[in-house]
This record gives C-alpha cells, structure tokens and sequence, in this order.
C-alpha cells in the first residue's frame, strides 16, 4: 500500500520533470485510494491544466504549417520545379 508521503514525494519528482501525464496518473491513483484527498485532487487538476494548454500550443504549431500561395504552379513552372 501507497502511503500519503510516497504519493507526494513521486509527483513532485514528477512535477519537477514537468512529465504531466506521470502527474495525473499518480495523482488519479491516490484518489483511487483516498478519494477525498483535496491535494491529490490539486495535483490532477495541475495536470489536467497543463496537459490542455501543450495540447492547445501544438494545434497552433500545426495550423501555422499549412499555407497556399496564390500562383504558385506558374511560379514553380517557371524555376522548373514541376
């Protein structure tokens, strides 16, 4: 059995890694075990925070990738690209 210290001592490894999804794992496992811990469920919700805001800042990433060019076929013609 997990005690109270062993819970905190791996997220705070976990957390100052800033590995986020370790931290809502061990955090939703103390909650298995104690379901009212209100540290564990700072912890979760820390995570949770994180894990959207890295998800959010990659779709950005992403939709910034694709771009069109207006005449870029006459344009790619005309250096012998295509």
């Amino acid at each position: 059995m997990t005690t109270q210290g062993q819970f905190e001592d791996a997220i705070d490894e976990a957390v100052a890694s800033a590995d986020w999804p370790r931290v809502q794992v061990l955090a939703d496992e103390w909650l298995t075990a104690d379901p009212h811990e209100p540290q564990a469920q700072l912890y979760r919700n820390l995570a949770q925070r994180q894990l959207a805001k890295t998800a959010a800042t990659e779709r950005r990433l992403l939709t910034a990738v694709f771009i069109d060019l207006v005449d870029s076929t006459t344009i790619s013609s005309s250096h012998g690209w295509v």
